[in-house]
């Protein structure tokens, strides 16, 4: 646990087929006139009259939706031609983005649809549109539905890692049919945070979870070299209602949501805490134990010299991912889901700001950036000859270590930015990029 009064937090993130038939008797060759024009950042369809969802595809609007097909595996073979079609709908008018996807599946029978809530939505069969909706390969949003129209919503961090839950609101169809299933989903867009009204560019993937297979498909294809977002689909909606909210309002109702999801694991036995994790957060403080670190009665002060244009002036221009740059200090350290961001150097403070909520007095898990202080110190160790290098075992210095988990290794490990195993995480997730 740190207060980060006591202790300077320096945090950025750069990290960083043939003609088919449903059961109403709607082709898809009906669709097919209208596919997607998308090249570059053309604009998706926008309609005059709201689409009415009935999971089934019945409205005639969708003849005029935007039609992507051209889907490729992700897991577990990146690249290959999925074993199952998909077809995805996009559309809009002045208040709606709306969403269908065809899940074509020659043994509709096999189709998991079993999850009730939302925890349990990633072990079925699903769909999740991903949106960013800056276009700035920032953290994102997912909607996600299974056949049986459980939603799960939430948002997404830099590596396309489902991060926060969020309670948006917003209108899902989901209905098996006999040669698959099909999902429609209706988004209000002032419930999304975005810039502008008149031209807003957006990005998305869709991907699609095929339980039994343990198969996931997207589109735009990903690389699984590169950061997804890169690869991101870029579209333009025009002349549509403003945004009623930011999107560090989204980023606190998250947090909010995390806080009451811990509390509530704490009164589960300790392996179905583990169940429902799904990764470290700011929040793990209020349920782990701790032990305040007690602020020197002397402690050092670095000098206050605020020179907050020199420093806008020099990271403004630095290139985050390819074609991104930051441009808007203020507003791209709020988009990466900062807490704290401290320059400092020759021990005088030249910029000091805190987004998202938080202010100095604020508590919250240190993660890594404690391992700069750790490591640091470790080297003060080796120079006065107190740990022999960083291959040692951890457990050569304190060996109850051992005793609480047996996979301890080197210091060196312990100091480098790495958590649990990929395979953990893409299991937990299957949409996150795993490295």
């Amino acid at each position: 646990m740190v207060k980060l009064s006591s202790i300077y937090l320096c945090t950025l993130l750069f990290c960083f087929w043939p003609s088919q038939t449903d059961a109403q008797g709607v082709t898809t060759k009906d669709y097919r006139a209208v596919q997607a024009m998308a090249q570059g950042e053309d604009g998706i369809r926008r309609l005059t009259t709201p689409l009415a969802l009935d999971g089934r595809m019945g409205d005639p609007g969708w003849k005029s939706a935007n039609v992507y097909a051209d889907f490729k595996v992700r897991h577990p073979t990146p690249g290959k031609s999925p074993s199952e079609r998909t077809e995805l709908y996009l559309a809009y008018d002045a208040t709606t983005l709306y969403v269908a996807i065809r899940n074509f599946d020659h043994e509709p029978t096999k189709i998991r649809a079993l999850a009730t809530t939302a925890d349990d939505a990633w072990n079925d069969d699903w769909a999740a549109l991903c949106l960013n909706t800056y276009d700035d390969g920032l953290p994102g949003l997912f909607f996600l539905v299974t056949p049986r129209n459980v939603q799960s919503t939430g948002t997404l961090d830099t590596n396309n890692k489902p991060n926060l839950s969020l309670s948006l609101k917003w209108e899902s169809r989901a209905t098996i049919v006999n040669d698959g299933w099909i999902v429609e989903m209706a988004i209000p867009l002032r419930s999304l945070a975005f810039q502008g009204s008149a031209r807003v560019t957006m990005s998305f993937k869709l991907a699609r979870f095929i339980s039994r297979k343990d198969e996931e498909e997207n589109f735009p294809e990903m690389n699984p070299d590169e950061r997804e977002t890169e690869h991101y689909r870029p579209i333009v909606l025009r002349d549509i209602l403003p945004s009623s909210v930011t999107y560090s309002e989204l980023n606190r109702q998250g947090l909010e949501n995390l806080k009451l999801n811990r509390l509530r694991l704490q009164q589960l036995p300790h392996q179905e805490q583990l169940d429902h994790w799904h990764g470290a957060s700011v929040l793990d403080y209020i349920v782990f134990p701790s032990r305040e670190l007690t602020a020197s009665p002397h402690p050092f002060h670095f000098k206050p010299a605020s020179d907050v244009a020199r420093v806008a002036d020099l990271l403004v221009p630095m290139e985050y991912a390819p074609g991104k740059h930051i441009e808007d200090l203020h507003r791209f350290l709020t988009r990466s889901a900062t807490t704290s961001f401290i320059v400092i150097k020759n021990d005088t403070i030249l910029y000091e700001n805190y987004f998202n909520g938080y202010q100095r007095d604020s508590v919250c898990t240190s993660f890594s950036v404690a391992k700069s202080f750790d490591s640091a110190l470790v080297g003060v160790a080796i120079e006065e000859g107190k740990i022999g290098g960083v291959g040692d075992p951890i457990t050569k210095y304190l060996p109850e270590l051992a005793k609480r988990d047996p996979k301890f290794t080197s210091i060196q490990s312990a100091t480098s930015c790495r958590c649990q195993p990929a395979s953990v995480i893409a299991k937990t997730h299957p949409i996150a990029t795993t490295t």
